[in-house]
């Protein structure tokens, strides 16, 4: 697992067997985002708009107790098909075990907005609005909202999912049958067609190999196949 050091400032990625403590990022993506070839730049050759949003977490994290962070976007080595299928199969776990969740909510102003907000339409944010042991949302202006147990009711009629499940986490959600964790991708996209089946991959507690570029059309004949 490779995380951000964050004790006074971004300053380098670190892959250690002892996992420290670390917050973690949720949040979709933009079309400026600062990625993992950034770290190695110097600071000069990299926009400053760029590093707002992991400065910003960094500075939530700092204020929660932590001397780490984890962000999808600058964490993984995406060059490495291994990196990657190991993150993916991984993911559900790292955000569980996060001390803090921060959900960075780019559309939205006030607690009103909640409901019109992307973040609610994307596949990869089920898991973690249900992994991690709490989220706290952040506005646009990285005001904090609430968090997932105090918006439980708000959350319910967004997603539909229970308020109960909502306040208690991925333990809850886990416990849920199959129909039930269908139902809560109702609505639901991703920019990649096979990320519909790793998304729900935690939730369902199952390994796979990640094989982008499989599409739909590939898995429905390999169905068939086996029908």
């Amino acid at each position: 697992m490779r995380l951000l050091n964050i004790k006074t400032t971004i300053s380098s990625s670190t892959g250690t067997p002892n996992v420290p403590d670390y917050a973690i990022l949720s949040h979709v993506w933009g079309s400026n985002e600062f990625l993992y070839s950034d770290i190695f730049k110097d600071e000069v050759s990299v926009p400053r708009e760029k590093g707002v949003k992991v400065n910003r977490a960094a500075q939530f994290a700092r204020e929660h107790g932590d001397t780490h962070l984890w962000i999808d976007t600058c964490c993984i080595d995406k060059s490495s098909s291994a990196e990657v299928s190991d993150t993916l199969n991984s993911m559900s776990d790292w955000y569980e075990n996060a001390t803090i969740c921060f959900a960075y909510l780019a559309d939205v102003t006030s607690r009103d907005d909640l409901e019109g907000s992307e973040r609610f339409k994307r596949g990869w944010t089920l898991m973690e609005l249900l992994a991690p042991k709490d989220v706290i949302f952040l506005d646009s202006d990285w005001n904090e909202i609430g968090a997932r147990g105090s918006l439980a009711n708000q959350l319910h009629k967004i997603t539909n999912i229970d308020i109960n499940i909502l306040q208690k986490g991925q333990s809850a959600a886990c416990a849920q049958s199959a129909a039930t964790k269908f139902s809560w991708m109702a609505g639901r996209r991703c920019s990649r067609v096979e990320d519909v089946a790793y998304y729900l991959m935690g939730l369902f507690g199952v390994n796979m190999p990640i094989l982008y570029g499989e599409g739909s059309e590939k898995r429905s004949s390999v169905s068939k196949k086996n029908s």
